[in-house]
């Protein structure tokens, strides 16, 4: 909004600090991301914000909520803190959102929002005042010309984190053409790629490239579902090898490589020095499972010319597999690891299926024709204790299915976890 100016705005990943500018600074908007790592916490800053200041407006958004937010009415109702929930890409909704919320005269107060909460957006979800009712606006378009969002690094909102604490990352394309039934990103609406301009992109990585070159341990973040896959990233890969020479910075990557045009991808690798990891993961081999959760892997033969290649290039190759999926037996995942080791993967890394939500997997439909039997477990170092009270983040996890028992899925945990420890040369 253009009377809110830039001194007006933070931006913050320490709860510590957001609570303690919560009582000292007391901003009239506090936006909050919400995913699966974070939801608790999320929860818990804004229950304590309206503690501290009744009137402040609290703004969600993220992929923890349910794909169709008229199904779980519940969830917001349970989160009565939530003034506004953003769902799916939050730019244009958060910016119209804004627009309602700022006047000439300054940020609404909460009592003259039932107008706003009572009215449909598009791409917002609120509860009426009154019924109580949860008002949608359904779903916006997504953006397909990514360069109407602004840079936050060429506006200068991150200067705060270059301090080589920080690992800086940047997204050259949104969209994933897979429909991997266990992925937020598999959901048809994400399937069209749209990509920044090469232009827009060049700029924002020189200007983290002369910021980072005093720390060249740090690695650089490609947030891409699928980086490597397309010709236009040949020329973006070409522009960070500009800068590796220049400045000797990035020397890793934080990357998710595509899962088709490998050769592309072993090309793109061999520009950035053969210092980002390619990605050979098949998730599953049972044909039955791939079909239910609509992945497609690269066929064995390929598979194993892609590994030659990799420990060619004196690159670790490693694979992961998840289990329980539907369909998958514990002689089927047995299967697997023999496969890949024999095919000649250095490591496999087994998870356990994750339910997240929006997805096909964590359906109601899935969860009763497969008999998924589900768990609750806490989210590695995901805890800490703030304001007084503790805070711990705990995801759904599948332990068991029609076809696999709990009993097989522990034995399938324990022979992975040996066939880790043996693999690993630490």
């Amino acid at each position: 909004h253009t009377s809110i100016q830039k001194s007006n705005v933070r931006l913050y990943d320490d709860p510590e600090i957001i609570l303690k500018d919560l009582k000292e600074w007391v901003p009239d908007i506090i936006a909050l991301s919400n995913y699966c790592w974070n939801a608790e916490l999320t929860q818990k800053i804004i229950t304590y914000a309206k503690k501290i200041n009744p009137n402040i407006i609290c703004i969600m958004g993220g992929p923890e909520v349910p794909r169709i937010p008229e199904s779980d009415k519940d969830y917001f109702l349970q989160r009565k803190e939530i003034d506004f929930f953003i769902v799916q890409e939050g730019e244009r909704a958060f910016s119209n959102l804004i627009n309602n919320l700022v006047t000439s005269s300054g940020i609404k107060k909460l009592s003259e929002l039932e107008g706003v909460k009572s009215t449909t957006h598009g791409g917002i979800v609120s509860i009426h005042p009154q019924t109580k009712e949860l008002i949608f606006g359904g779903h916006l378009p997504r953006i397909t010309n990514l360069d109407e969002i602004p840079s936050p690094y060429l506006m200068g909102l991150m200067e705060q984190f270059f301090d080589g604490a920080y690992a800086p990352s940047v997204v050259i394309a949104r969209g994933c053409p897979y429909t991997c039934g266990f992925c937020s990103a598999g959901h048809q609406w994400y399937s069209r790629v749209v990509r920044f301009s090469p232009d827009r992109l060049k700029k924002e990585l020189d200007y983290i490239a002369q910021r980072m070159k005093k720390y060249p341990d740090v690695l650089l973040a490609i947030m891409d579902s699928n980086f490597g896959m397309y010709q236009e990233d040949e020329e973006i890969a070409e522009y960070i090898r500009t800068l590796q020479d220049k400045y000797d910075w990035p020397n890793a990557f934080d990357v998710t490589t595509g899962k088709a045009n490998y050769d592309r991808i072993l090309n793109i690798a061999e520009t950035l020095k053969n210092k980002m990891f390619v990605s050979s993961s098949v998730q599953t081999l049972n044909p039955k499972t791939l079909e239910i959760i609509k992945r497609r892997n690269l066929p064995m033969d390929q598979y194993k010319e892609l590994l030659k290649e990799l420990k060619r290039k004196k690159m670790i190759t490693i694979s992961e597999l998840i289990m329980p999926l539907p369909e998958e037996t514990i002689q089927t995942f047995f299967d697997s690891i023999k496969t890949l080791y024999a095919a000649g993967v250095d490591f496999i890394i087994p998870y356990t299926t994750m339910l997240l939500k929006g997805t096909t997997l964590s359906s109601a439909e899935s969860r009763k024709k497969y008999s998924m039997v589900t768990k609750y477990r806490l989210i590695p170092r995901q805890f800490g204790e703030y304001v007084g009270e503790k805070c711990f983040e705990v995801e759904e996890v599948c332990v068991a299915t029609n076809t696999m028992s709990f009993e097989e899925y522990l034995e399938g945990r324990g022979f992975a976890l040996i066939s880790a420890l043996l693999s690993s040369e630490q």
